[in-house]
């Protein structure tokens, strides 16, 4: 048997380098989709629909008692802007949480907070 000529050498180096350039993509693509097939699957369950609306619902709590607080102060207290601050934190929180719940296990308690709604 006798030795392989360099242009043999490199001709199998370049189909390596190919193959295992090929490998790596389809396996990126791969990982890729599985994750967006994951996370489609975890976002149309039913555990994280709950999970968001147990979300909302604390968010929603927290705002009705910042605004019970607010109604109680006099206008020019120094309190009010501090509590309106933390009542419009709340409320992208609890838009954030609407959003991510599916339309068909939303309640008409969410619709405030659903995208363009004011």
């Amino acid at each position: 048997m006798k030795d392989p000529t360099p242009s043999q050498v490199l001709g199998w180096t370049v189909v390596v380098l190919v193959l295992s350039i090929v490998t790596y993509v389809l396996v990126t693509a791969f990982r890729v989709a599985d994750v967006s097939v994951d996370r489609e699957v975890i976002a149309g369950s039913r555990q994280y629909a709950a999970s968001n609306t147990t979300s909302f619902y604390d968010r929603l709590d927290a705002i009705k008692k910042i605004d019970v607080q607010i109604a109680g102060l006099p206008p020019g207290d120094p309190q009010v802007e501090p509590l309106k601050s933390q009542r419009e934190l709340m409320v992208g929180e609890a838009r954030r949480a609407v959003a991510e719940i599916p339309a068909g296990s939303r309640t008409p308690d969410m619709n405030p907070y659903l995208p363009g709604a004011q």
